[in-house]
């Protein structure tokens, strides 16, 4: 290889170099585009935003036991009128039965 070669292999690697620096400073500025103020300002809104969801959980979750605890009672207190109803309409169809049983009976002797 004459020097002419050489020069113009060497010219091509430096070339070459300077490319390949282009484009990892291409790819290493997109990855790291999550850095400096902007993505302090990003990191403390996420968090503030994040911290706001968790308290509205919260919120939500003890709201929601206390519906859960008002549907309990209420359930309960409407089998406890329905078992007085169905204990009512027990009695007044005995006395119906009672009152039909004797009304027979008094209309077999005549």
């Amino acid at each position: 290889m004459d020097e002419n070669g050489l020069r113009i292999a060497f010219a091509g690697a430096l070339v070459g170099a300077v490319c390949l620096g282009w484009v990892l400073h291409w790819l290493w500025r997109l990855m790291g585009q999550n850095t400096g103020p902007k993505s302090i300002k990003k990191t403390a809104d996420l968090a503030t935003r994040l911290h706001d969801a968790e308290e509205a959980l919260f919120q939500a979750e003890a709201t929601l036991a206390g519906e859960r605890q008002a549907h309990s009672a209420r359930v309960t207190e409407l089998e406890t009128e329905l078992a007085q109803a169905h204990d009512r309409m027990r009695e007044m169809r005995d006395a119906y039965e009672q009152v039909l049983a004797e009304s027979q009976g008094e209309a077999s002797p005549q």
